[in-house]
């Protein structure tokens, strides 16, 4: 699981390997991958959310 979270990270900061890419094609699955990335994205929107509304408080 760290090495899925891992790659999404490196893959949404743009900083992964074509190397590494590749090899994350095949060790993972897709659909594992959509759904740490969703759910990954979620807490990042949210954390966002929360950060703004204490800012702003």
């Amino acid at each position: 699981m760290l090495s899925t979270l891992q790659s999404i990270a490196a893959a949404a900061f743009g900083v992964q390997s074509e190397r590494k890419r590749q090899a994350d094609a095949t060790e993972h699955s897709a659909t594992k991958l959509i759904i740490v990335g969703i759910i990954s994205l979620a807490v990042f929107i949210f954390s966002l959310y929360f950060l703004v509304q204490l800012i702003l408080a």
